[in-house]
Parts: structure tokens; C-alpha cells; sequence
């Protein structure tokens, strides 16, 4: 069984995807989303996709290994591949069945309908994009195997927030780590694509004008690090895009190290291991938020629990 892998560089978590397919017994081949070999051509399939999608094609057609016979090609967001490539695909590995999940919002990610139809499922993390579209399923992210709790770790951090800088993330996460008074560190980390894509954020997007670039990384954090700090942590700050519902991969890894959530986003009472004890809505909760972190955390049942384990995941990803 073979499968062609081609998703985002994002955190080490393509690795994971890939691991878990591994371990199911799948021979897989993984290729990057796009090809990008210096800062510029990442600013470009960002804000120029159109363009870079003919350059992304020559690229893997220019790398792909011909003699492989496919069984699936699964492809997650997807930001240099296009039409053309997709029927190309079609036409070199026939009998492969081919699968789009999009870990972003449709309204972020934006996906002609043509190029839509020409796969064989798709699907989404976002529960919106879902319900306009009845022919995409949905399939919440997931947490990968060393994002389980660690009893023997004490907390360091009051709050943990890591994630890439966009809309008015930086202002909403300084909020909520300065609003508890006392001695308590956070950590946080705001992660850039490149420095071209930071100046160009903060000339067209919502970033603050006075924003320096000493407070921002343009480094992907290992998954280690990320990992160890969460496991330090006893809240983490999520603040989902304004274009998205879709629960972010930090939601689902704070429920598989079982720490407590504070977000923006008000869907996360629609899934089945909410529980107002864990997560704190913004706006929406009853309690204050130094109330919620005086709460015990309420675990949540084994068979849910489970669900969103990587393991589990990729078998509903490849189904």
C-alpha cells in the first residue's frame, strides 16, 4: 500500500502524519506544498499563488518517483498545487484515489470549485465549510502521540500560546496573558513565514503599526520544545483567525495533555469533549477567567478521548 503525502512544513507535524501512516503499514512518499528555497518565493506562493502554482508544478513532476503505483494521494491544504497538476496526477497514478483536507478555512484558503470536483473526497476542519457544502466531511485536527499528558512535569507557565502571527492575534493573546495579576510567566511565541511576509502584514494586514520584529520568531519552534513548554503550562491561549471556525491543532493538543483552554472560538461548545470546567470561551463563559483557573480540570471520557488521537485520525483521513 502506497500513498503520495503532500502537505505544509508546519511544526513537524507533516512528520507525524506521515509516522502514523507508517505504522498502519503504508509505504509513503512525502512531498512539500510548495517549493520555496528562500524567503521570497514564500512571500510570493503567499500572496501570489496564481503565479507560483506553474513553478510548484514543474517542481514535482521534476522530483516525483514515476514508478510508484499509488493507492491514495493525499493532499492537506495544498497552496501550490492547482488544476493542472491535480489532472496530471490523475493521468500518471489512475488508480489512485485522491483526498484534499483543508487544516485552514475555505475563506482563507481559497479553492476553485473546478479543482474541487476533480478530487475524490474532501474534507475540512472548519464545521462551516462542511455545512455550505455538504459534499465536503468533517475531520477535526488531532494530536499526535507526544502531545499526551505527563503527570510528572510541574508547571512552570501560567498560559501557553505559540502560533503564526495574523489578523489581531498579537493584541488578543498580550491581553489575555497580562490580564491576571501577579507573578506568573507565559510562555509565548509568534511565529512569521519570513521578514518580506512580516513588513508586508503589517503594511496591509491588521498588525500593529509599532509591532517591532524582535517580538516575533521566523523559525519553526520543533515539535520538542513546543511540547515540553505545553507540558509546563496550565492554560493554553487560542485565538482562531477571524476567517475560520475550524478548532486550531493547539485546541486538540491541549485535550490530549489534558490542559485547560482559553479561545475565541465559540464552536468549540458544539464538540463532544467540551466541558466549561476545561475550556473558557471568551464572551461567552459565565465565570471570570481567574474563576475558571481556580477549577479542577474534568477529564473527559476514554472513547473520546481517544477519537482525536493521530492514529485514529489518519484512518478517517484516508478513508
Amino acid at each position: 500500500m502506497r500513498i503520495l503525502l503532500i502537505t505544509p512544513e508546519f511544526f513537524g507535524y507533516e512528520r507525524a502524519i506521515e509516522k502514523a501512516l507508517v505504522k498502519l503499514g503504508w509505504e509513503v512518499d512525502w512531498y512539500p506544498h510548495i517549493y520555496a528555497p528562500n524567503n521570497l518565493y514564500k512571500a510570493l506562493y503567499r500572496f501570489f499563488s496564481f503565479v507560483m502554482k506553474p513553478h510548484y508544478y514543474r517542481y514535482l513532476l521534476s522530483h516525483i518517483n514515476y514508478s510508484r503505483d499509488y493507492d491514495k494521494i493525499v493532499i492537506i491544504k495544498g497552496e501550490g498545487v492547482g488544476e493542472k497538476l491535480l489532472i496530471k496526477l490523475k493521468s500518471l497514478f489512475p488508480k489512485a484515489k485522491l483526498i484534499f483536507y483543508n487544516w485552514d478555512s475555505f475563506k482563507n484558503n481559497s479553492i476553485s470549485s473546478e479543482e474541487l470536483s476533480i478530487y475524490d473526497k474532501v474534507k475540512s476542519f472548519d464545521g462551516e465549510d462542511c455545512a455550505r457544502n455538504k459534499s465536503i466531511e468533517h475531520l477535526p485536527l488531532f494530536y499526535s502521540n507526544e502531545f499526551k499528558l505527563d503527570e510528572n512535569v510541574e508547571a512552570d507557565y501560567l498560559f501557553f500560546f505559540a502560533g503564526t502571527l495574523h489578523s489581531n492575534r498579537y493584541l488578543d493573546v498580550k491581553k489575555i496573558a497580562c490580564s491576571i495579576k501577579g507573578d506568573n510567566e507565559s510562555y509565548i511565541y509568534f511565529y512569521c513565514q519570513s521578514k518580506p511576509i512580516f513588513y508586508l502584514k503589517k503594511a496591509f494586514g491588521k498588525l500593529p503599526k509599532d509591532l517591532s520584529i524582535s517580538e516575533v520568531g521566523f523559525v519553526k519552534k520543533c515539535k520538542t520544545e513546543l511540547r515540553n513548554s505545553l507540558l509546563k503550562s496550565n492554560c493554553v491561549i487560542d485565538f482562531a483567525h477571524d476567517l475560520q471556525v475550524g478548532l486550531t491543532m493547539r485546541t486538540i493538543e491541549a485535550l490530549g495533555m489534558k490542559k485547560k483552554i482559553v479561545t475565541n472560538n465559540s464552536s468549540v461548545v458544539d464538540y463532544d469533549f467540551y466541558n466549561e470546567n476545561n475550556i473558557y470561551v471568551l464572551g461567552k463563559s459565565k465565570c471570570t477567567l481567574d474563576e475558571f483557573l481556580l477549577r479542577p480540570y474534568s477529564d473527559v471520557p476514554d472513547e473520546i478521548y481517544e477519537r482525536y488521537d493521530i492514529d485514529n485520525w489518519v484512518l478517517r483521513l484516508i478513508d
